[in-house]
């Protein structure tokens, strides 16, 4: 339970770099998707040399970095799905419905963009946790 809880902790600092990353990227009108790989690759970065230290206390090593990229993979595509399908789902009715309220439909759709973003990190992190533990830090990989 210590280590899910860590993780969790670890896992909230990359969230909110992701989502730090994925609305600054949005200002700038890159396209949504390309926007969560490119968030991707540095919370993923951030999270694997604050798991290997403090959670699982391993040393850093490439080969355990790269599978630890590689199994996060999937929770990028569940990441991925999550957004296109908010996006492509939610995001056109919740607009109709919230922009006449709004002062800015422009900031309006990126919060909800950054708000689906959001749900599709909570959506990955179970997998992530899964195959870190099982996979990425089993100590045969690690010593």
């Amino acid at each position: 339970m210590k280590q899910l809880t860590l993780f969790g902790l670890v896992g909230a600092l990359g969230a909110l770099s992701n989502l730090v990353c994925f609305y600054v990227l949005d200002f700038f009108n890159v396209w949504y998707l390309l926007n969560a790989c490119l968030c991707f690759g540095l919370a993923v970065s951030q999270n694997y040399v604050l798991n290997s230290f403090i959670t699982f206390k391993h040393s850093l090593k490439w080969r355990a970095y790269l599978s630890y990229v590689g199994a996060n993979l999937f929770g990028l595509c569940i990441n991925l799905f999550v957004l296109a399908l908010c996006q492509n789902l939610l995001l056109e009715p919740l607009l109709n419905a919230l922009s006449p309220n709004a002062q800015d439909p422009s900031a309006l759709r990126r919060h909800l963009l950054l708000c689906f973003q959001a749900l599709g990190i909570i959506c990955a992190f179970i997998s992530n946790f899964l195959f870190a533990k099982f996979l990425i830090y089993k100590e045969s990989q690690c010593d």
